[in-house]
């Protein structure tokens, strides 16, 4: 399991959504200068109340 815990997947139902926005989107620059993305698809970040 990785640390710290990641999912690929969450399924929320009846939770009011305040906000989401795309992440994962940009390339960054490694250590050795070279452009990647921090991972191989996007995320989602939401912001939920309850």
């Amino acid at each position: 399991w990785p640390v710290p815990d990641a999912l690929d997947h969450v399924l929320v139902r009846a939770v009011p959504v305040a906000g989401a926005r795309l992440v994962f989107q940009e390339e960054v620059r490694l250590g050795d200068g070279r452009p990647a993305f921090l991972s191989d698809h996007y995320g989602v970040e939401a912001d939920l109340t309850w």
